[in-house]
């Protein structure tokens, strides 16, 4: 019995320090990293459900949204350059 005990011990901190280091390495906000650790800590498997739903999946879609909406305004700027060197000839002439 000690010895179910002790690899259950050890297998749930090693499930505790796993959960913190990438939880951590996401890069989180402070008040984001400490609730998601807490709900790991407090309820484990129900942790990883929630998580799975709405942790992971939320943060990357808006990684990728991020990169796209960065892609857009590259090419807006782009094919506005015509435009702005025009207004700045016609500034330069007024003035």
């Amino acid at each position: 019995m000690d010895i179910l005990r002790a690899v259950l011990l050890l297998l749930f901190f090693a499930y505790i320090v796993s959960v913190v280091i990438y939880i951590i390495m996401e890069n989180r906000s402070p008040q984001s990293t400490f609730a998601w650790l807490l709900l790991f800590l407090m309820f484990p498997l129900i942790g990883l459900v929630v998580y799975r739903f709405f942790g992971h999946g939320w943060r990357a879609f808006s990684k990728k949204k991020e990169i796209a909406r960065q892609e857009l305004g590259s090419e807006f700027l782009r094919d506005l350059k015509p435009i702005f060197d025009r207004q700045r000839e016609y500034a330069d002439h007024i003035a």
